[in-house]
């Protein structure tokens, strides 16, 4: 009966998710993250076909993007809701079916993405660590030691509830994960399995001794979940028009500077869009990510004419993000109050685009001319023009008419 219910809401959540993958995976966007994989593809395969010899620089990207992928992933789907503590705790036995099904479950994914990570890293590890295939084997086995680490130390969160638990944990499994994959590179991977299975047969035992007795923490159950669907809605967000909670503006002195009045900029979408983006959070630290990593893709790379196309895209695509934007700025109620013309929104969104574009476009052309490749950076703010065009005069004006 229990697990009926739950097995429901699960069904009904992804029915809910589900009506907005085809607009989200539409055509436009398959073709441009399809460019941006076979860009990165090329690159890699140039990369490995120059031999690069071992260095500390190189063992740290590759351990800090293997820690960041099993970071972001290990989280237990519960499907709870605000009401549940009051009728699940008469029926704690049959909630405990539930959530072990719920952890075997959530295994699925995780270990999905740690072996596509560690299959693209193969050639990698094969070429430049000079890895055998039981040495890469035990690299994989690492990966996956390291997700089981994670759940079983989460489902005990469940029964601690300890507040500050989240962010801690995050951050030891973040610095633990690119210790171990550091360590795999640079030594003998046999060590690190040694270790991380060490951790997985103490997380489990303490987890059977949990099992024993020790009751439940169902409100930070429920805030898990709220909090596991949130950064879902938001993620989703940032493709469609999803309804999502809004969060308080947080003032930062230090960007004050590029902030105008509704008088100075001319446009009052202009002013909120502004605020919104530099003040909140919804929008601003996923773009800075974005562009940081590509940032740091560009300098690795080959200074190759693919780079720049390369850049332009992502450019493009971290751009877009910036769309959902305008749905918050009509629901401010300064609107009612102040004086808008005709075209003021598509004018408003056509000044503010020009600040975070050429933020992004002045630190990749830096990037570019840092090494020497002066006529690549010319060719790609030149591309960076188009593409702004390309936004302004077509994909700007469909968005606005949805």
């Amino acid at each position: 009966m229990l697990t009926n219910l739950f097995i429901e809401r699960r069904k009904k959540y992804r029915h809910a998710l589900q009506k907005y993958y085809k607009y989200i995976f539409n055509d436009h966007f398959i073709v441009a993250v399809g460019f941006v994989l076979v860009s990165l593809a090329v690159q890699y395969s140039l990369w490995l076909k120059q031999s690069p010899e071992k260095s500390f620089f190189i063992d740290s990207v590759w351990a800090l993007l293997m820690a960041l992928i099993s970071t972001c992933l290990g989280h237990i789907a519960l499907y709870m809701e605000e009401a549940d503590p009051f009728f699940l705790l008469p029926l704690e036995s049959h909630w405990k079916e539930y959530l072990k099904a719920s952890f075997l479950k959530s295994l699925g994914f995780p270990l999905l993405i740690q072996s596509i990570g560690v299959g693209c890293s193969y050639p990698f590890l094969k070429l430049y660590a000079h890895y055998g295939r039981w040495e890469i084997l035990g690299v994989w086995g690492l990966a996956v030691g390291l997700v089981l680490v994670r759940l079983l130390i989460t489902y005990r969160r469940f029964q601690l509830g300890q507040k500050t638990f989240g962010s801690l944990f995050s951050l030891c499994y973040f610095v633990l994960s690119f210790g171990m994959f550091s360590w795999s590179l640079r030594a003998s991977v046999v060590w690190p399995d040694i270790f991380v299975t060490f951790l997985v047969v103490l997380a489990w035992s303490q987890w059977q001794t949990l099992e024993q007795g020790v009751p439940y923490d169902w409100r930070e159950m429920v805030a898990y979940e709220r909090n596991r669907q949130d950064r879902i809605s938001r993620l989703l967000s940032l493709f469609v028009d999803l309804p999502i909670k809004k969060r308080s503006i947080q003032r930062r002195k230090f960007l004050d500077a590029l902030l105008c009045s509704p008088k100075e900029g001319g446009s009052v979408y202009y002013f909120l869009l502004q605020r919104i983006f530099w003040r909140g959070r919804e929008v601003l630290f996923a773009w800075v990510r974005g562009g940081l990593l590509g940032g740091v893709l560009i300098f690795i790379f080959p200074k190759h004419w693919l780079t720049v196309l390369f850049a332009v895209v992502w450019t493009y695509l971290t751009t877009l993000q910036l769309f959902p934007l305008v749905k918050l700025a009509k629901g401010y109620s300064l609107l009612n109050l102040y004086p808008i013309g005709n075209g003021e929104l598509e004018r408003g969104v056509n000044l503010f685009l020009w600040q975070p574009v050429a933020f992004q476009v002045g630190g990749y052309a830096c990037v570019l001319a840092y090494q020497q490749a002066f006529f690549l950076a010319g060719l790609f703010l030149c591309g960076s023009l188009g593409m702004l065009a390309f936004l302004k005069k077509v994909k700007l004006p469909r968005f606005l008419a949805r």
